[in-house]
């Protein structure tokens, strides 16, 4: 019989709980690495879904201002969950409405010449757009920012009167 002594069997007990340690340490750090790649991709489907609103909503207004008479159609999409309200402004006039109006008009990211925002603010990516063929300043008339509730759709009234040249939107 071969005899061990004492200091033999605590090395190999703590080559063990090392490796044990380390095997822990790599399921952590494959988790963590599995549970950001997941979260990567399910922002890179919010920005699908808002890229896809804003450029459905363009092809829509472009129908009908191309529209030969006048034309009032609805508009409904779905747009990130996140997203409470739809709302078209002009940041460069001052806020006009309602309290919330202007608590609204305030969380707007100024960026450049843009008529369509998501609120709140981080809701969505691109968090603002630039609708072609709008009349913004019908639109803001009463309200600026003129907003829509997310409910589970956005559901917007656009309407083209036949003597004018631009596109309105409205609730109703």
């Amino acid at each position: 019989m071969i005899k061990q002594k004492r200091g033999q069997n605590k090395k190999a007990a703590i080559e063990l709980s090392f490796n044990m340690i380390f095997s822990v340490f790599l399921i952590i750090v494959f988790i963590a690495v599995a549970v950001i790649a997941i979260m990567h991709f399910l922002n890179i489907g919010k920005t699908i879904q808002t890229g896809t609103f804003i450029n459905d909503f363009q092809a829509f207004v472009d129908n009908v201002w191309n529209s030969a008479g006048s034309e009032s159609s609805v508009f409904e999409a779905l747009v990130n969950q996140k997203v409470q309200k739809v709302c078209f402004a002009d940041l460069s006039k001052s806020a006009k409405g309602t309290k919330e109006n202007k608590e609204i008009y305030n969380g707007l990211r100024r960026n450049g010449e843009n008529n369509l925002y998501f609120y709140p603010r981080d809701s969505a990516d691109p968090q603002s757009a630039y609708i072609k063929h709008l009349n913004i300043t019908a639109i803001i008339k009463d309200e600026n920012p003129s907003c829509f509730e997310n409910t589970e759709s956005i559901k917007i009234f656009v309407i083209k009167a036949h003597y004018e040249a631009l596109v309105k939107v409205s609730r109703e």
